[in-house]
């Protein structure tokens, strides 16, 4: 029950799935970013992968993921473009570096790592260099640090959430709802899931 106003009362319905879920987007989009060496300034949470994936790339993509390089190191795909070998221009690509936040899910499925980068080269053409980031600053929200971040990579950490969030029907102990509810009223974005799905509704004014 929530105290609407000193005259009014209002009982709220929560969804306990989209309510975790919209608390852990938040919690690892927060945690994307930390601060680099640099004053005040962040880089991008990467992890080092144990086994690089490699990709060939014909080359009529090469210019493009070239120019890219510096966009995507600053989202976290650290990449290196190398020769092939082969008598037909084309190269190898190969990923050594993925944020820390869809570095799990990309391991299972390498080819996500290439969604993301045509994805974003189909979409911003040439648009896609350091200068078309929002400033990486420690000062910055984390909203607005993320501003512009490609949507694939949102797709994968939403994803990520909601997978591991409180299923609908999974029991909770009265103390887990509290500690469930003062989570989401620590979020910026409470009244949806990570989705757009709503976490809450209004069902019944009690005045």
């Amino acid at each position: 029950m929530a105290e609407a106003s000193e005259e009014e009362s209002i009982l709220i319905l929560v969804d306990q799935h989209a309510a975790d879920e919209r608390c852990r987007v938040e919690a690892l989009l927060q945690d994307y970013f930390s601060a680099s060496a640099a004053p005040e300034t962040v880089n991008a949470n990467t992890a080092v992968l144990a086994k690089p994936l490699k990709f060939e790339l014909p080359a009529h993509e090469l210019s493009a993921l070239r120019r890219a390089r510096g966009y995507f190191r600053h989202w976290g795909i650290h990449y290196d473009i190398l020769a092939s070998g082969r008598k037909d221009d084309a190269a190898l690509l190969r990923v050594d570096r993925l944020p820390v936040s869809i570095v799990d899910r990309c391991a299972q499925g390498p080819r996500l790592v290439m969604d993301i980068l045509r994805s974003e080269v189909s979409d911003r053409g040439a648009n896609l260099s350091v200068g078309s980031v929002p400033a990486a600053s420690e000062a910055l929200s984390w909203i607005t640090r993320l501003n512009r971040c490609p949507q694939p990579i949102l797709d994968l950490v939403s994803s990520k959430a909601c997978r591991s969030a409180i299923r609908f029907n999974d029991p909770l102990a009265r103390e887990e709802c509290v500690e469930l509810l003062a989570r989401l009223l620590g979020c910026s974005f409470p009244f949806q899931c990570a989705h757009g799905r709503p976490s809450m509704v209004p069902v019944l004014n009690l005045s």
